[in-house]
């Protein structure tokens, strides 16, 4: 199964748990499940196959129950300060449509931010899908720093998309644009 397929075969059952355990709430319910699968797109690679569906519910439940612990937190500070209402986004980014051609120009935009290393490290382990082992070869580096270097992309990747975004609840245009970057294997 690759990373698309797996976001549209779970992605609606994710988002409905997600919202029925924030009380119907659309736009926290998107901002769990934007998180839950920019977190799964990142660790693809440590989840096998066959447990796809059950890391997504542990995730998920890690997720909600951080959720609840905030807003539990949230509603105390609210007491305390006695605020009538916390503070809306102004800005709901949720039903923002996203061509790929806009996907690739910003993939192009992300890309042409790393450093020479970054990119030959990018083409190696996301375009050529080489191994650890055959990057290190490739590169003349030990196993294990191939292994940081691909994790530390990986992290910078999603800085830069997160960056580009400014992480306003855009869902499955974040989404988009990982596995544009990180390829869908």
């Amino acid at each position: 199964m690759t990373k698309t397929e797996a976001i549209k075969k779970y992605y609606n059952r994710i988002y409905n748990l997600c919202l029925y355990n924030t009380s119907y709430k659309q736009e926290d319910a998107e901002n769990c499940t934007q998180e839950i699968f920019i977190e799964l797109v990142l660790k693809w690679d440590k989840i096998k196959d066959n447990c796809i569906y059950s890391w997504l519910l542990k995730t998920t439940d890690y997720k909600l129950k951080n959720y609840n612990r905030k807003k539990k937190t949230e509603a105390k500070l609210q007491f305390i300060d006695d605020i009538d209402t916390l503070p809306e986004d102004s800005a709901d980014l949720s039903d923002l449509i996203i061509s790929d051609s806009e996907i690739e120009m910003h993939k192009n935009n992300i890309l042409n931010q790393l450093s020479n290393e970054e990119r030959e490290l990018y083409r190696a382990y996301f375009e050529n899908n080489l191994s650890f082992k055959e990057i290190s070869e490739k590169l003349n580096i030990k196993y294990s720093t191939a292994q940081m270097r691909v994790y530390s992309l990986k992290k910078k990747l999603y800085k830069k998309v997160m960056e580009t975004f400014c992480i306003g609840g855009i869902g499955m245009t974040t989404l988009k644009l990982l596995i544009a970057l990180t390829g869908d294997k």
